[in-house]
């Protein structure tokens, strides 16, 4: 049984999740930036290639007249946009990348906490505005792919070299 446990936190998986996680489908929806919205139009060039959804939606009129009448008045509210991406199959989006991070964010981040545990779980921590349990790199790549951030390397450091070299000769200009 404990042998068991170890093993699933090791994979950041439930045993429900583990009874099909070399075939699951993660279905993800991430919050687009809002400097990404104005190229979402499907008129544009950088038409996306996600489907995505409005939250909150609009509250649906209950008979016909009510229709032309509720299309004039805005949602009240922050209406945000969101993405909605799939992972492979057999992907964890909560897969931190390692078997020992992934024990980490269930045990405690030193061995004592693993032997004595005082303190609450990381994974109890839910102030992340991003989502409520941390993210693997099956996320960020997710996100790379469908543009709603730049691709980053193993070191965090951008993919594009060209951006890389546009920073240094702004930072050459900014000392001349």
């Amino acid at each position: 049984m404990t042998l068991s446990s170890v093993q699933l936190a090791m994979y950041n998986l439930t045993t429900i999740e583990n009874l099909n996680r070399r075939s699951a489908v993660w279905t993800l929806a991430i919050r687009v930036p809002k400097h990404m919205l104005s190229k979402l139009d499907p008129e544009s060039r950088w038409a996306p290639t996600f489907r995505t959804i409005t939250y909150p939606l609009p509250p649906m009129p209950l008979n016909a007249e009510a229709t032309a009448e509720h299309q004039q008045y805005p949602p009240t509210g922050e209406q945000h946009v969101f993405a909605i991406l799939q992972t492979l199959p057999g992907e964890n989006p909560f897969d931190l990348g390692t078997s020992f991070k992934n024990l980490q964010q269930v045990l405690g981040y030193s061995i004592l906490d693993w032997l004595l545990p005082l303190k609450q779980s990381p994974c109890a921590d839910h102030s992340s505005l991003e989502s409520a349990f941390a993210l693997g790199p099956v996320v960020q790549r997710l996100k790379a792919e469908a543009g709603l951030e730049h691709p980053v390397t193993a070191h965090g450091e951008p993919r594009d070299r060209s951006s890389k070299r546009k920073r240094r000769r702004g930072r050459a200009e900014q000392h001349s």
